[in-house]
């Protein structure tokens, strides 16, 4: 797979990578990998957030000065990508995960969307995986064995430029089954989208249910995405709202989880 950075439209390029875990026990692992260049200055950053069923979320970030992509592998600060193998490193949350494919990537439409020359592309590397390994935080570890889900988002779109209302995103895995979808409702159109096992079906996602918030609050206000001044222009200019649960899921009779959100953009 490449890793190789996107060459944006001066003067804004985001790009992001999501990655998450979700073990049988209803625990959820999400890794965040994202840096934003303004005016050819390069700010990134590597959060992780552990959320234990039943007991209080351990988080950690730290800063990804440097990024280096190429065939198989990513150097993000902290953060490593080197075949199978992802590791990453923060002051309160760390991982060795071996994240094993069980399906080839997959891309909805490319590009997602576009304004004009700018364009926001979004693919599922990873849709459905095997992951185990160890996370660390300091006092506690713990071995993890769960179903993986990474995907890249990347965008040269300027913020307040961008036309999304609303996405509401998922994905969920049981047994040997494994879903994805979107539902995004833009300025011009609303785009649906469910990936179920390897290919693209035309079916509402599954109903979910049990649900528990993760967290909900303004994108601009996340702390580990330390945003400073870049954030105060959010909150005037387009200010999204983010909330994202974990939740049980049936997939064709057998149970399993979800992990899902909605971003709501003023």
């Amino acid at each position: 797979m490449e890793y190789a950075l996107h060459h944006g439209r001066w003067p804004w390029h985001l790009e992001k990578w999501y990655f998450d875990t979700l073990t049988p026990g209803g625990d959820v692992l999400i890794v965040l990998l994202a840096g934003i260049r303004l005016c050819g200055l390069w700010r990134g950053r590597v959060t992780a957030e552990l959320y234990p069923a039943g007991r209080a979320p351990i988080k950690g970030d730290a800063a990804a000065a440097r990024v280096e992509g190429g065939l198989d592998r990513l150097s993000f600060g902290p953060a490593r990508i080197d075949g199978e193998r992802f590791t990453f490193e923060t002051p309160g949350l760390s991982g060795d995960l071996r994240v094993v494919p069980r399906f080839p990537p997959a891309t909805a439409r490319d590009p997602l969307f576009s304004v004009g020359a700018t364009r926001l592309g979004w693919t599922m590397e990873v849709p459905d995986a095997d992951t185990s390994g160890e996370l660390r935080w300091p006092g506690g570890s713990l071995a993890v064995q769960g179903r993986g889900y990474r995907d890249r988002v990347w965008t040269d779109i300027l913020p307040w430029r961008i036309p999304l209302l609303t996405v509401r995103w998922g994905r969920a895995a049981a047994a040997e089954h494994a879903t994805s979808w979107m539902d995004a409702e833009t300025t011009a159109e609303r785009f649906r989208t469910r990936w179920a096992d390897g290919v693209f079906v035309a079916s509402h996602p599954p109903a979910l249910r049990e649900g528990r918030t993760l967290f909900s609050m303004r994108v601009a206000d996340m702390e580990a995405l330390s945003l400073g001044a870049l954030g105060s222009v959010l909150r005037r200019m387009i200010d999204p709202h983010q909330t994202r649960w974990a939740a049980r899921a049936t997939l064709d009779g057998c149970e399993g989880w979800a992990v899902h959100e909605e971003v709501r953009w003023r």
